[in-house]
């Protein structure tokens, strides 16, 4: 005797791979992005096809009292490039401190980006409706994105030696 089990609802099995998003590269570099294109920019845009790149310039001394960071779009590339801007009268310590000041700034953003994007990307299935069709793929990358995001240890010892 054979029994045959049908399922109540029959859904499409869909095959949607689970793409990995690769880590933003940050370079920093002495040259100027928009300056002159040598070798670091086209290493930088051959980087940028499956990755975020971040082009950390050299500081410019300025007159106003506080750091900061410009970010800077090229209309030819997806690369941003990050001009921090130091107050000149800054000792080579403070100026220090306010580069490793502005970096971890902009890593808490971008950690915080990642969670936000983690978020969003976990509950989109329910949030555009095609959760009847796949659901765990965007889950599961999310709960990762969210975890690594959340796991990623900021080494505040060797911070903190290297501003010695």
């Amino acid at each position: 005797m054979t029994i045959d089990i049908l399922p109540v609802r029959a859904r499409p099995v869909a095959s949607v791979p689970v793409a990995s998003v690769p880590a933003p590269l940050i370079c920093f570099s002495h040259l100027r992005w928009d300056f002159v294109l040598q070798r670091p920019q086209h290493l930088m845009d051959r980087f940028a096809a499956d990755r975020r790149v971040l082009f950390w310039e050299e500081m410019i001394p300025v007159d106003h009292h506080l750091p900061y960071l410009e970010f800077h779009a090229s209309p030819r590339t997806t690369v941003q490039a990050i001009r921090p801007r130091v107050p000149r009268h800054f000792s080579p310590e403070e100026t220090l401190w306010a580069l490793s000041g502005l970096l971890d700034q902009m890593l808490s953003v971008h950690l915080g980006v990642d969670v936000a994007s983690g978020i969003l990307l976990a509950v989109s299935p329910w949030l555009f409706g095609f959760a009847d069709l796949i659901w765990w793929p965007h889950l599961l990358v999310g709960v990762m994105e969210i975890a690594v995001a959340l796991m990623t240890r900021r080494d505040a010892g060797a911070l903190a030696a290297v501003r010695r």
